[in-house]
């Protein structure tokens, strides 16, 4: 898409729902939710520039321009209009993407939606510092399961299968550097 190589999985058959993911996540972590959206609607669940095991390209690592490329992303696929769906940063993605070209959005669902609030959280506040942002990439490289412990209400309950994804994308730099 406009020269960036994104990774993306589509299940289903109905309207078209894509699903935009948060800071450092990949589209596995809707693999939770797509089953039960299958029987009804198409859902698109993408790899954002930089993340999981998409291409990173430096005009779309903002936000801003994530949204553009929520529209190209589709053009190619060719989905004329669809519901967005966004966690975290994705929310983010998915209001300014509703909000460049509203008449191709059916709906809008945030989940816990990232860069709505006055303040921004610990840990992405530390990740901005010199030496502390490369040590939680690190951490995240060396101990999935305790990176993943932040965005589980109930940490004994994260799925194996999603460590061993994190493990497995925490392996390659791209997503280190996007999330940076």
């Amino acid at each position: 898409v406009q020269g960036t190589r994104l990774r993306y999985r589509q299940e289903g058959s109905g309207p078209a729902v894509l699903l935009l993911h948060g800071v450092g996540a990949s589209l596995e972590f809707w693999d939770w939710v797509t089953p039960a959206l299958r029987p009804a609607f198409t859902t698109l669940a993408v790899d954002l520039p930089g993340f999981g095991r998409s291409a990173s390209t430096p005009a779309f690592l903002s936000p801003e321009g994530a949204a553009r490329l929520v529209w190209a992303f589709l053009d190619a696929v060719g989905v004329a209009r669809a519901a967005l769906v966004g966690s975290s940063l994705g929310g983010a993605i998915a209001v300014l993407a509703a909000g460049a070209a509203p008449r191709r959005v059916w709906a809008l669902a945030l989940a816990a939606p990232g860069g709505f609030a006055r303040n921004v959280g610990l840990l992405l506040r530390l990740a901005t510092l010199p030496g502390v942002g490369e040590a939680l990439v690190a951490l995240g490289r060396r101990a999935p399961r305790a990176a993943l412990a932040h965005v589980f209400a109930d940490p004994r309950r994260i799925p194996s299968a999603l460590v061993e994804t994190v493990r497995g994308h925490a392996a390659r730099d791209e997503p280190g550097r996007a999330y940076l």
